[in-house]
């Protein structure tokens, strides 16, 4: 295969392919440059060869180094991630620390309203268990489960827990065995008839101190409860005889101090 051929503009150097065989077509024209809009004949020019074109290799370039911002850019992204998160943890640890003791108060008192209801049930069984009996009272409580559920003699703020059994009787056998019984009743040896005018006055069961700290709960004679503050409850208390037992009877007769605190 011939070498391509061009011929020169005479007067600017813009070449013109053109081999041998096509500068015969154009002997004796005038051709008109492209580039400088001169005439000339191609009759006067020698086609010469062209120069062969070089293909340059690409350039190696090696991979570009990441950026430093980027890397700082990142860093600074989890910055702010785990600036959030603690931000979050501190803002729910101060609503807890904010909002713990109101709740703890709310519960509170919800056990003591239900701890209230606990002891008038048992009130209520007692006049029960008196209109069989003489309208003498029980001289222990477990002779009560067969009017109400072991459950009724529970404090939902104390750690005890329902005496178990199937049937009133087993129950009977397991409430004093300890952790099922969070009430003292010094009812024994009383009646509907105790001391006319005197058994909103008269204690016949009490909680211990320990149930709900600021006070506790009283069941009077005549079925209504009180809450008696910690202060007055300790001297009511104090003068009270000591609760029934399984297997013991406590008797009729009342310290000559007369029970603090009255019926509501």
């Amino acid at each position: 295969m011939p070498e391509p051929t061009y011929v020169p503009c005479p007067h600017c150097g813009h070449p013109y392919p053109m081999s041998p065989m096509q500068k015969e077509l154009y002997r004796g024209r005038t051709l008109s440059c492209n580039n400088c809009a001169k005439p000339f004949s191609a009759e006067d020019l020698t086609p010469v060869e062209m120069p062969a074109r070089r293909v340059a290799a690409p350039a190696f370039e090696p991979p570009a180094a990441p950026a430093p911002e980027r890397s700082a850019a990142k860093k600074g992204g989890w910055g702010v991630t785990l600036m959030t998160v603690g931000g979050v943890l501190l803002l729910v640890l101060l609503l807890v620390i904010v909002l713990l003791p109101p709740l703890s108060r709310a519960r509170e008192q919800a056990n003591r309203v239900k701890c209230a209801s606990n002891m008038r049930q048992v009130g209520q069984a007692m006049f029960i268990y008196a209109s069989v009996n003489g309208g003498a009272f029980p001289d222990r409580l477990d002779r009560l489960l067969s009017y109400i559920g072991s459950n009724t003699f529970v404090c939902p703020s104390c750690g005890d827990s329902p005496a178990p059994g199937q049937t009133p009787q087993i129950q009977a056998n397991n409430l004093y065995a300890g952790g099922h019984l969070s009430y003292a009743y010094v009812g024994a040896g009383l009646s509907t008839t105790t001391g006319p005018g005197t058994t909103s006055t008269t204690v016949v069961m009490y909680e211990p101190l320990a149930n709900h700290k600021e006070g506790v709960n009283v069941l009077y004679a005549d079925g209504s409860v009180a809450f008696i503050p910690a202060g007055a409850a300790q001297a009511m208390i104090a003068s009270l005889p000591p609760p029934a037992t399984q297997g013991t009877t406590q008797p009729a007769t009342r310290p000559s101090s007369q029970p603090v605190g009255g019926g509501t």
